[in-house]
């Protein structure tokens, strides 16, 4: 026991570098990436070498969804090696910090499954290479080639949520539940035990584990229900553009059911773990952390689209 307790006193002395470092980190943990995307990227220059990946139509997408959406804040295109639109950055602060960044995927710039030949796409860890002949290769390989529509709204989500500054929320929110738990851990027991008869140390120790656990699940509902909020936002204001925008989104997010099926079924029993038959990624049991599904999406858009 009196190790025990020495143990706790070390760690009650040390509460103030502890609570700092640890909320110092999960701001930058989960700030960089909205920062500086951590995907790997063509730098941007690289667009001007070869027709494979031409800047002019980076900046028709990105200056006509731009115009679209109201935004003139500078962002900057880069093409990613990712399957799907990437971006980092918030528009606040625009005069004192560096542009927001959008990368382009290569296969956006394809516009048939043969021209897709040439990205040298794998799948699962022993990068196997795709080719047309089997039917779930080429229901990936189809699903990553998209309308004009569905392209430009997949950007649209982006800026929206560059401008929307939920870049800020992302990156503080932990921290916020790191100071929250804090407070709770420390200041707590002196509102609780005050006035009272000597309390144990042990009953001090298992009301901070408590606090602790607690914080913990609180912390990962909140970045649930913010998950939820900013995919339900981005996507109405990226559908409510025009009928053209919706049509688009139902389309982006039917591929990308299609290319989970697909990859639900190259991946055998990993992929099994990972995708639903519906397309949706697996997901908690009773709470979707990742956001909502696919499919309420889909939903989601449908309904806007009959609106116009």
């Amino acid at each position: 026991m009196d190790v025990f307790t020495k143990a706790y006193k070390a760690f009650y002395k040390s509460r103030r570098w502890t609570g700092t470092i640890l909320a110092t980190a999960l701001a930058a943990k989960n700030g960089v990436p909205h920062l500086f995307p951590t995907h790997g990227f063509m730098p941007f220059h690289a667009s001007f070498m070869g027709s494979q990946f031409p800047l002019d139509h980076m900046v028709l997408l990105l200056k006509s969804t731009k115009a679209e959406l109201g935004v003139t804040d500078p962002v900057l295109p880069f093409v990613t090696t990712r399957a799907d639109v990437v971006s980092a950055g918030f528009s606040a602060f625009s005069k004192i910090k560096p542009p927001s960044s959008i990368g382009i995927p290569k296969n956006y710039f394809c516009s048939n499954i043969f021209e897709l030949d040439d990205l040298n796409i794998t799948v699962g860890t022993n990068e196997k290479k795709l080719t047309t002949y089997g039917p779930s290769e080429r229901m990936l390989l189809e699903s990553l080639i998209l309308s004009e529509s569905a392209q430009k709204f997949a950007i649209a989500r982006h800026i929206a949520y560059l401008k929307q500054n939920w870049a800020i929320l992302q990156s503080f929110l932990p921290s916020f539940f790191v100071a929250l738990g804090y407070v709770a851990c420390f200041y707590g027991p002196r509102l609780l035990f005050s006035g009272t008869s000597p309390v144990f140390i042990l009953t001090i120790v298992r009301y901070t584990i408590a606090c602790i656990f607690i914080t913990w699940v609180a912390c990962k509902l909140a970045k649930a229900m913010l998950t939820h909020k900013i995919v339900n936002s981005v996507d109405r204001k990226a559908a409510m553009i025009s009928k053209e925008y919706a049509e688009g989104g139902i389309e982006y997010y039917e591929k990308l059911c299609s290319r989970n099926k697909a990859n639900r079924a190259l991946l055998g029993k990993k992929g099994e773990k990972m995708f639903t038959v519906f397309g949706n990624q697996v997901d908690g049991l009773l709470v979707n952390w990742n956001g909502p599904t696919l499919t309420e999406r889909i939903s989601n858009i449908k309904n806007i689209s009959k609106s116009f």
